[in-house]
């Protein structure tokens, strides 16, 4: 099985126009380090992958084992602005907060 993660953060940052330390700030890993990561020469580590697949809206399966260069579409950088600012601020909420918000969504969904 080949692994694309070199190949799709590259891939991925160039498409949304980031820089590497855009990426860097957002997954919380050195300019270096996303360097090292496109250039193959490192592998980062699941949760570095998960960061970056949440960033760019990929499902870490994908991200990791799929060509992504190879997709007819991606999401706009827009969705992935606002998906990235939603998950920054979920994450800061208490575990009561995150379980009314996840029911709050469920019920608006059912709408």
């Amino acid at each position: 099985m080949t692994n694309y993660i070199a190949k799709n953060i590259k891939y991925l940052r160039t498409y949304y126009n980031m820089s590497q330390l855009d990426v860097a700030e957002h997954v919380g890993a050195s300019d270096k380090a996303i360097s090292a990561w496109e250039l193959g020469t490192r592998e980062p580590k699941m949760g570095y992958i998960q960061k970056m697949a949440d960033l760019f809206c990929i499902p870490t399966n994908n991200f990791i084992n799929d060509d992504i260069s190879t997709y007819a579409t991606l999401p706009t950088k827009e969705t992935l602005t606002l998906d990235a600012q939603l998950i920054q601020a979920i994450s800061q909420l208490s575990i009561e907060k995150k379980e009314a918000l996840l029911s709050l969504i469920k019920s608006e969904q059912q709408k």
